[in-house]
């Protein structure tokens, strides 16, 4: 039987390479079999690894491929070097892949590096423990080399990755370092939102370093609609608990809050969430916080809210992003109508959009091509991962995906506008630091006052010379007129009856 000599050492002792005698064809069971003979620490449940690209050896290989190389033997536990060896080859074959039209990224040193994690393929819908499974398999998929180095002008402007309950958050709060340090996820800001007053007191620590590390991460205060029969709507202790975290916690938004008419949450609409959306509203406009606001199957309760604040002479917050917004635009207008038609104090509503929830739907495009159509369009869109760890449920699954689904949210915006990654970033960036400019003057705003002077117009007109370079915008920009009884006033009540069906996630 023919035989061929390999050079071969064990995963504790790389230098201590030995030739070692292996019978044809050259597979697991027959180099395992022969390295039993020479090391005692293998045995049959051993591990074989190329020892230059660190694959694993199952099938056969061709004696070529061992030229000029090694095998590392390791126990039941594997070879931890393997999986370095794999990154950078993936990283290297990835680079040499990049195609001349996408090499700009690399020549311009927007991509300092290339994450090994975001080049992986993601799991298979069928392993996903969720209804939403394709899409977010889709979103899950591996991201080309040459969008890695966009990360860095990206925020999360919202995301659950603190998990739920408190051993989640515990442990989450025990990787803040790491993940400030920028060891773990690799966008310039995660926008981490609560669900409940249970929420609150871990995030105290998400804001201590805000700005000052490679990563930051920003805490969003608030009882999300689905949570609100577990508080009492008349009750003052969540209320005020609420207040003294945003008195403590200058940086943060409100968000998530909103309105949810979904089956299981319809029982408690009127009796619970109207009242403590609305209070959670107001406290975000007498704090002057950006406020993320969810709305599934209520959007004709939510214009009504906020109409009836206007009407009643109360000020909105100063940015309302419409998260993960999946109605009509159609219902987008009438929502924009109703706040920014005020005259005074205006509000500025911006659109969330990631990919696995409303940039999966079939005719998401129709949205997001109106939005960009009307006035100050290009002003309104911002990106979010909204990951959560109840639907991303499947073996492996780690918050290092929210990078892979910010960067296809970006890449999709961009096709549906017709523009280049690069600058639908750009695009995303500027809107986003908008969005949370107000932050820059949070201060609780006394009865009767006027809200720090923040001309939102005016910052987003700033960014004009360089929307024109990417073909956003014309010379003359439409503005939004003073006057709200114009065309561009407030909703009607027929607008409302006709806003088309109520935004969904699935």
């Amino acid at each position: 039987m023919s035989t061929a000599v390999v050079q071969a050492c064990c995963s504790d002792n790389l230098k201590d390479k030995r030739p070692l005698s292996v019978q044809l064809p050259l597979n697991h069971k027959s180099l395992v079999d022969a390295a039993a003979k020479k090391y005692k620490a293998v045995s049959k449940q051993s591990h074989a690894y190329h020892g230059l690209s660190g694959q694993e050896i199952f099938e056969e290989i061709g004696l070529e491929d061992l030229v000029d190389a090694f095998v590392v033997f390791a126990g039941k536990g594997g070879w931890k070097g393997a999986l370095r060896l794999q990154e950078e080859a993936l990283i290297a074959r990835s680079k040499s892949n990049v195609k001349p039209s996408q090499g700009a990224l690399l020549q311009e040193g927007l991509v300092p590096s290339v994450f090994p994690w975001l080049l992986r393929e993601g799991p298979a819908p069928s392993s996903i423990q969720s209804g939403q499974r394709e899409q977010i398999a889709k979103s899950l998929r591996a991201v080309p080399a040459e969008l890695h180095g966009l990360l860095p002008l990206l925020t999360d402007t919202h995301n659950h990755m603190a998990g739920y309950g408190r051993t989640s958050r515990k442990e989450f709060n025990r990787q803040l370092g790491a993940i400030e340090d920028g060891a773990i996820m690799h966008a310039k800001e995660y926008c981490v939102v609560t669900v409940e007053p249970e929420d609150w007191e871990f995030s105290r620590s998400w804001s201590r370093l805000l700005g000052a590390q490679k990563v930051s991460l920003r805490p969003a205060i608030g009882i999300h609609p689905q949570c609100a029969s577990d508080v009492r709507p008349e009750g003052v202790i969540w209320l005020e608990q609420m207040r003294e975290i945003l008195e403590a916690v200058p940086g943060a938004l409100v968000g998530e809050i909103g309105l949810d008419r979904n089956a299981h949450f319809k029982p408690f609409f009127e009796s619970h969430q109207q009242a403590v959306f609305l209070d959670q509203l107001r406290l975000a406009a007498e704090f002057h916080r950006p406020v993320s606001v969810h709305c599934v199957k209520a959007d004709a309760a939510m214009v009504e809210v906020l109409k009836k604040e206007i009407s009643d002479g109360r000020r909105l917050p100063p940015t309302i992003c419409m998260h993960s917004f999946a109605g009509s635009i159609e219902t987008a207008n009438v929502i924009i109508r109703a706040v920014e038609g005020a005259k005074a104090d205006r509000c500025r509503v911006f659109f969330g959009f990631n990919a696995w929830t409303n940039l999966y739907k079939k005719d998401i495009a129709r949205l997001v091509i109106g939005l960009m159509e009307g006035p100050l369009g290009a002003s309104r869109f911002i990106v979010e991962s909204d990951w959560n760890p109840a639907d991303f449920a499947f073996p492996g699954s780690d918050k290092r995906d929210i990078d892979k689904i910010l960067l296809w949210g970006v890449a999709e915006l961009a096709e549906i506008l017709g523009m280049d990654p690069k600058s639908m970033a750009e695009l995303t960036a500027a809107n986003t630091r908008l969005f949370l400019e107000p932050l820059s003057t949070a201060a609780p705003i006394s009865a009767g006052s006027g809200y720090p002077e923040v001309d939102h117009d005016a910052a987003f007109y700033s960014l004009t010379p360089a929307l024109q370079q990417m073909g956003l915008v014309h010379d003359e920009l439409p503005r939004l007129p003073e006057d709200p009884s114009s065309s561009w006033g407030a909703s009607s009540s027929s607008e409302l009856s006709s806003m088309g069906p109520e935004s969904s996630y699935t």
